[in-house]
């Protein structure tokens, strides 16, 4: 029960320190992921053009046009997903550097009379 008790205490002072105003980093990292997976849409606003073209009764050629403007839900541009998963790659340490290398250590056998 005690360690329910610690959670909660301290999940109620890291909400203090945040405020609710400030997104917590689980928040900004479900945000990513949401992003690296295309789950998220964005409003875009498109411009629809129609031109109709007809003769009037003395067979005058006329073109009507008419343009209204539309928001359309899309989903991230490549880009954008590039740059999550690259923010995640840099949270997670995946681009930090990796070094190789081996060491060479003397093997000492110790009890060798013994086994004679």
């Amino acid at each position: 029960m005690k360690d329910k008790d610690e959670k909660n205490e301290t999940e109620v002072e890291a909400e203090k320190r945040t405020g609710e105003g400030i997104a917590t980093e689980r928040e900004v990292l479900e945000a990513l992921t949401r992003i690296l997976r295309r789950a998220e849409t964005e409003d875009a606003v498109v411009k629809l053009r129609t031109e109709t073209r007809s003769t009037d009764e003395d067979g005058r050629a006329y073109i009507d046009r008419d343009e209204h403007v539309e928001m359309h839900e899309q989903r991230p541009k490549l880009a954008d997903v590039i740059h999550a998963a690259e923010l995640l790659g840099k949270y997670h340490g995946m681009f930090g550097e990796r070094l190789e290398g081996s060491i060479a250590l003397p093997v000492i056998i110790c009890g060798e009379d013994e086994l004679k």
